[in-house]
């Protein structure tokens, strides 16, 4: 996001995405609206992992919503994950057609 406006990615709609700062991801959702992901930060570091983040998440309101949390991460430089505790709920806004 650039100025709270999404940037355009070469990422996969339906499997995966791209960040304008050289991270990547994949992410699967299951039809009962659970799923998970995986956000490779692509640090270049001299040993040890490049960075990886590891989400659980569950997709609301008719596609309108998506909570996640952390199940894993592994910072960059790092050769096992470390404790984090975090989570995020995100919701789409403004107009359009409401999902069935």
């Amino acid at each position: 996001m650039t100025a709270g406006e999404p940037m355009a990615s070469n990422g996969n709609a339906q499997t995966g995405f791209h960040f304008s700062t050289g991270e990547t991801g994949k992410y699967s959702l299951n039809p009962d609206c659970t799923g998970s992901g995986e956000i490779d930060l692509n640090v270049p570091v001299p040993v040890g992992s490049t960075g990886v983040i590891k989400l659980m998440l569950v997709v609301t309101n008719g596609g309108r919503a998506i909570h996640t949390v952390v199940s894993e991460f592994t910072p960059p430089g790092a050769t096992t994950p470390v404790l984090n505790t975090t989570r995020s709920d995100a919701w789409k806004i403004g107009t359009g057609p409401d999902p069935e």
